[in-house]
């Protein structure tokens, strides 16, 4: 009996670690990459930013990165607070 109450905890635990992993870390890591993306885009054009001097291809890009983020933190909605959302949803509308 002993065994069979150690091989069920074992299986939970492996449930909710697999749980938290994949709807808590990796959003997380998914929205980190894109924040840094994000952030890399407007490092590479900083100089064209500055003087109104980008390029449509460029709008596209940043856009692109910026609505990424979007996505994943509505896409996951149990994970993001309305406070995390809400900064990602400026962040696309600006």
């Amino acid at each position: 009996m002993t065994v069979f109450i150690t091989v069920i905890v074992g299986v939970l635990i492996f449930s909710i670690s697999q749980y938290v992993l994949e709807f808590v870390i990796k959003p997380r890591i998914r929205v980190n990459n894109s924040y840094m993306i994000l952030s890399q885009k407007f490092l590479l054009y900083q100089s064209k930013i500055t003087n109104y001097n980008l390029s449509q291809e460029q709008v596209k890009e940043i856009r692109s990165a910026s609505t990424e983020i979007l996505a994943i933190t509505y896409s996951y909605w149990f994970t993001f607070n309305k406070k995390e959302k809400k900064e990602a949803l400026s962040l696309n509308q600006s």
